[in-house]
Formats: structure tokens, C-alpha cells, sequence
């Protein structure tokens, strides 16, 4: 068992909706929602995050670059963790998350993202998500639409 585990909490808050502060995008969770997975919904999310260029060669430094991802968003959910020395915490922080179920998106040759299928679930930092996007069926893939982007300006 790791040092952060022992803290985590029995039972968590959790939500179904939330919206980006200052009028942001306003979206749903998955989990609780009724209704066809193909449906028009707001549970598909762009986020972004910091990950290491070398990811995958070992013993290199870190160099760290920041990463586009898109998901089905599932869960939001708040941990409370109390102030503790041993996690080098002063004070009480509440930690915000986001269950994610993953998507493997990438750029075709015009730019526009697309994935073929969604993959397994993770936890992501509330914070990094940016806005909710769109998605249209199309030749056995789905494309993204996504309002924020560069390529519509």
C-alpha cells in the first residue's frame, strides 16, 4: 500500500454537471446519464496535460511537453485529504478528479482529430479540462469537433 492510498477517504462527493468557471462549457458525466450512447450529449471533453516526450525510452531525462487529449467524461468527483506530514500537506485540500474513459485520437492529414474507439478509464486533474467537443460518425471513425480550436479562426 502506497503513502497517498492510507488517506484516501471511504466515500467521496460526486457530480453529474458541472460547467467552466467564468461561462465556460457546460457538461455532463456518462455514469449518469440515461439514454443512447450515440446520442447528441456534453460528455465528451478536451483536457491537457503535461507528459514526458521520452515516455517510452527509459533512463532519458525528463523533458516534459504539454499533450492534447480527448474523452468520454464519466465521473467528477471531490476527495477531501486532511492536512498530514507524512503526504507534506499543511492544510486540508480538496482534490477535484475527473473518471475519464480514454480515446487514442489522431490528427489526419487535414488536421482534424479522430478516433476509431475508446479505451480504458483514468483519473485526470479537473482542472486541465478546457471545453466539451463535438463528434460526428463518419467511414468507421469518430471526428472530433472542436470549437476552441485553431484551425476555425
Amino acid at each position: 500500500m502506497t503513502t497517498a492510498s492510507k488517506y484516501v477517504p471511504a466515500s467521496v462527493q460526486q457530480w453529474g454537471q458541472a460547467q467552466i468557471s467564468s461561462g465556460g462549457d457546460y457538461f455532463k458525466c456518462r455514469a449518469l446519464l440515461k439514454g443512447q450512447r450515440h446520442a447528441r450529449d456534453c460528455t465528451y471533453i478536451k483536457y491537457e496535460a503535461e507528459v514526458d516526450f521520452f515516455e517510452r525510452q527509459v533512463n532519458r531525462v525528463l523533458v516534459m511537453v504539454k499533450k492534447v487529449f480527448f474523452t468520454e467524461l464519466h465521473r467528477i468527483i471531490c476527495v477531501n485529504i486532511p492536512a498530514n506530514r507524512e503526504l507534506h500537506l499543511g492544510e486540508h485540500e480538496q482534490l477535484y478528479l475527473a473518471l475519464v474513459k480514454t480515446c487514442k485520437a489522431e490528427q489526419d492529414e487535414y488536421g482534424f482529430w479522430r478516433y476509431l474507439s475508446l479505451g480504458g478509464f483514468e483519473f485526470i486533474d479537473f482542472s486541465t479540462i478546457r471545453c466539451t467537443v463535438g463528434r460526428i460518425y463518419d467511414r468507421n471513425a469518430w471526428y472530433i469537433v472542436d470549437r476552441s480550436s485553431e484551425m476555425l479562426r
